[in-house]
């Protein structure tokens, strides 16, 4: 009787467990809808978005001791100091009346959700993804456009319209309509202007702001495309594009890379510096070019490039005029009051879940221990009745040596059935929560 009444007790917290972590995610799902961006609604400062993780996340060890005495000011300063302290320096020099940048949002939202260090800001998008704070893995977003775009995923062949904050992942092939423009905003701020007719492929883009790391590959296959590139100072950090015909890498400048329909590939340097190389599938080594501000390079469809040359005027007039940005432009600066106020919402919700899945841990092991401890007093007891009712003992000692066996045997024999009947059980929980029949 008391070994039915342990168990039931047990279901009866597992249960209610369950029910409460499957209660947060029902709440946490809907929300997503709340994300997206509201251009009519003021936007949310540095010290504004920190007061409210502490109202929700009173708790948090990265919060100052009696931080709820402490003015938003106060609580601001001494609450930066603590993610410094833990490897988070996103808002270390920054103001407290200044609006909060969406990659200031992912960072400090990846800290208060107890995410590893040493991660990229593509991979804390990923991990605050995963826990259903946040609904996009992006690297970046359209802040312009005018006209027909169109946006592909990787492995999909639907294509889907941009719209002003339509987020770009990683290996979208994006695509402008032979009268229209768009210009796409990285999380490093480096941005590209696509002109009519253009069509290019984001291979890769790994930005980590702690460190000052960019690595961005994009292809362009055809069309003209205006660059703005921001400085990544970090070793190992580049920036490269690559046409059909050539290679250019840079690091902090502004060009145009245009490829006609012929084929030919042409340069033409705005700003800074860029090295370029033909580039032909199965010829030999390339020679490299340095072409500067006011220069323009060509390289035809069969990997021949042309000396570098002064711009003239003319066609500096006709690229820049080819390539200026659309009129339409998300003027949204930073994340809005209610969109932060949502997203701060669900990331407390996260963190409750993953409590009460850490505490529903301990009964497991708290109900296995139990089930342990009566297995071995029932074996105590098994020893205690064999040794004084055995009809055949030849010797006390025989029977002690025996009774004791049999208690070990059956102690082990319960404490493995009850762990495997509650592994069991979390498992088929654990399966109906993630929707599994």
């Amino acid at each position: 009787m008391k070994v039915e009444y342990r168990n039931s007790c047990f279901n009866r917290i597992i249960s209610r467990a369950f029910v409460l972590v499957a209660f947060l995610s029902i709440l946490t799902g809907p929300w997503s809808a709340l994300a997206s961006p509201q251009m009519d609604e003021p936007v949310v400062s540095r010290g504004e978005f920190i007061a409210m993780m502490a109202n929700h996340q009173p708790d948090s060890p990265l919060f100052p001791k009696g931080h709820y005495q402490l003015s938003k000011e106060e609580l601001y300063i001494q609450t930066t100091q603590n993610l410094s302290k833990k490897g988070f320096r996103v808002l270390d020099g920054k103001s407290f009346h200044d609006p909060l940048e969406a990659n200031e949002f992912i960072q400090v939202s990846y800290a208060f959700a107890d995410g590893p260090l040493g991660k990229n800001l593509f991979e804390q998008k990923l991990f605050l993804k995963k826990a259903g704070i946040i609904d996009s893995a992006d690297v970046g977003l359209t802040t312009a456009y005018d006209g027909k775009v169109f946006q592909t995923h990787q492995e999909q062949t639907v294509v889907q319209p941009v719209r002003l904050a339509t987020p770009i992942y990683m290996h979208d092939n994006l695509k402008t309509d032979l009268l229209a423009k768009a210009t796409f905003t990285f999380d490093d701020k480096s941005t590209l202007t696509l002109a009519e007719g253009s069509t290019v492929n984001i291979t890769k883009h790994i930005y980590d702001p702690d460190q000052d790391l960019r690595q961005t590959i994009v292809h362009l296959s055809k069309g003209a495309v205006r660059f703005v590139v921001t400085k990544g100072k970090a070793r190992g950090s580049m920036f490269k594009v690559i046409t059909p015909t050539a290679i250019a890498g840079v690091r902090g400048t502004e060009f145009v890379v245009t490829v006609e329909p012929n084929g030919e590939t042409t340069f033409l340097v705005l700003e800074g510096q860029i090295e370029t190389k033909p580039f032909v599938p199965g010829a030999g080594r390339a020679q490299t070019s340095l072409i500067s501000a006011g220069e323009t390079q060509s390289v035809s469809k069969n990997g021949e490039a042309t000396r570098v040359m002064k711009a003239s005027p003319r066609l500096l007039r006709s690229t820049m005029v080819r390539t200026r940005g659309p009129i339409n432009t998300l003027k949204q600066v930073g994340l809005s009051r209610g969109v932060a106020r949502n997203k701060v919402q669900r990331l407390a919700l996260a963190r409750n879940a993953k409590n009460n899945s850490g505490m529903k841990t301990k009964v497991i092991h708290l109900a296995n221990n139990i089930a342990l401890l009566h297995a071995k007093t029932l074996g105590n007891k098994i020893e205690k009745n064999g040794v004084e009712n055995s009809p055949n003992l030849t010797s006390k000692n025989s029977g002690t040596a025996n009774a004791k066996a049999n208690a070990k045997a059956n102690a082990k024999a319960n404490a493995k059935a009850n762990a495997k009947a509650n592994a069991r059980q979390v498992a088929q929980e654990k399966g109906k929560g993630k929707g599994k029949p």
